[in-house]
């Protein structure tokens, strides 16, 4: 996107192109870099409460990442004849040999608006210089060539052009205002983001369920980890949310916020500091923010606790899974599409050991499935070593999850309180994936998926 735009700007340059390349490059460009151990990113989640994985292996898009540092000595300057387009404001000098003219640019943006432009040449030279006026900007712009104003006015979302014969040590000098803003996203107006000038702002969330040592893995890792409970913004006026952000009163941290917002667990307040996404690694964050009256609070919030447990199981929680006596060979898990499976592949196998349904006469095993696998996964369910059903998975229901129920014969759990239960891949074949499983009783109301009771955590 940032090369179509380049080209773009190149056939027509307008400031709008110059908009959207320095929000692409300031907030994800730069967002996927590391800036302690220079790792980078395959895959940039965005869902509210996600981490980021940095590539630890020499994966191709590790190199192509590697290549994100180089972004930020392009497109800064465009030339055209006797004009000049000063697109993004990056601290840096310009050579621009066919003019016998060099312009230095000094500025500490985006941490402030202040842009300076120093001119040195050896002669008199006759061109015009077009500076970019953001258009998000809210506020007066002010602009200045030697210390007088500028002869046209500077308007947001345009290039302000000067023409003039430069001489050595002109200056111009641009202040363009920083505020906080408010941008809706374009399907829900309560759900939204705030920017500082042209700075993403992320929520820190901290590292609860996050790797205990690192958060670096392959290019795929936690690309479809399950969802975590973000606190929304709860306020009267739900038409100025950024009126809630206030600025932290520390040296060094221009840029940084903090909102009080109300925890979705237990209803409670909660402080949440705001800095620009670029700067908020190694734990989870948010870009995306619910933004609620008092009212709609309690609706949304018992709302997001159903969605986040419906999916829940113990498959692939390690601590979850060893309460259950998981045993296997062969077997792998991982997450998809929110939600967490097993399976296991070529012969193998794996196993738990699972509450039955207390007081049923009658049981059955309910198991939850993608309806959308295909290759090979063909395998068998055992109940205490006794094969109870063949499961072949093709297509069975595209783009859906969705469940299966297997009639346990009585005399394998009469009078028991817990009952094994082994997916067995054929040779050549997968077993599973499998998202979920548990016992109920025959005739129970088909859940929305959810987890079991019985030792060690109870994920329903």
């Amino acid at each position: 996107m940032l090369k179509l735009t380049r080209s773009l700007f190149e056939r027509a340059p307008t400031a709008a192109y110059g908009d959207y390349y320095e929000t692409a490059l300031f907030n994800h460009i730069l967002a996927a870099i590391a800036p302690d151990n220079g790792k980078v990113l395959y895959h940039m989640p965005l869902r509210p409460g996600d981490y980021r994985v940095h590539i630890d292996e020499p994966f191709c898009c590790q190199g192509t990442g590697i290549e994100n540092t180089a972004r930020f000595n392009e497109a800064i300057y465009f030339h055209r004849g006797n004009e000049m387009w000063v697109n993004l404001f990056i601290a840096s000098t310009l050579d621009w040999r066919e003019k016998g003219m060099k312009l230095r640019l000094e500025t500490r943006y985006p941490e402030d608006g202040v842009i300076r432009l120093a001119v040195e040449a050896a002669a008199p030279v006759p061109a015009t210089i077009n500076l970019r006026i953001p258009g998000w900007l809210q506020g007066a712009v002010e602009a200045k060539v030697n210390g007088n104003p500028a002869p046209a006015k500077p308007v947001p979302g345009t290039f302000l052009s000067l023409a003039r014969t430069w001489k050595r040590g002109d200056i111009v000098e641009v202040r363009l205002p920083l505020t906080l803003r408010t941008r809706p996203s374009m399907d829900d107006p309560k759900t939204v983001s705030f920017f500082y000038g042209p700075l993403l702002l992320a929520g820190k969330l901290g590292r609860e369920g996050m790797p205990a040592s690192d958060d670096r893995g392959t290019n795929c890792t936690n690309q479809n980890a399950p969802a975590f409970p973000v606190p929304a913004l709860v306020t009267p006026n739900t038409a100025s949310p950024e009126l809630l952000l206030h600025p932290v009163a520390v040296a060094g941290k221009t840029t940084t916020f903090t909102a009080q917002m109300i925890g979705l667990r237990d209803r409670k307040p909660v402080v949440v500091e705001l800095a620009p996404f670029y700067q908020v690694q190694h734990q989870r964050y948010a870009v995306y923010w619910k933004v609620l009256k008092p009212e709609e609070f309690e609706a949304y919030a018992e709302a997001q606790g159903k969605s986040l447990t419906k999916n829940a199981s113990f498959i692939g929680d390690a601590e979850a899974e060893k309460s259950r006596n998981f045993q296997g060979e062969g077997t792998e898990s991982g997450a998809f599409s929110g939600r967490k499976w097993r399976d296991a592949k070529d012969g193998g196998w794996f196993s738990y050991r699972l509450p039955l349904a207390v007081g049923a006469e009658e049981q059955e095993l309910i198991c939850t499935y993608w309806g959308g696998e295909t290759g090979s996964r063909t395998f068998d369910i055992l109940v205490e070593d006794t094969k109870i059903g063949t499961q072949l998975l093709s297509q069975n229901k595209p783009n859906q999850f969705f469940e299966v129920a297997y009639r346990i014969p009585k005399e394998l759990v009469h009078g028991k309180q817990f009952a094994t239960v082994r997916f067995q891949a054929r040779p050549g074949s997968k077993a599973g994936g499998v998202f979920d499983c548990r016992f109920q009783a025959v005739g129970t109301e088909p859940s929305s998926g959810g987890g079991l009771g019985g030792p060690g955590k109870n994920h329903g």
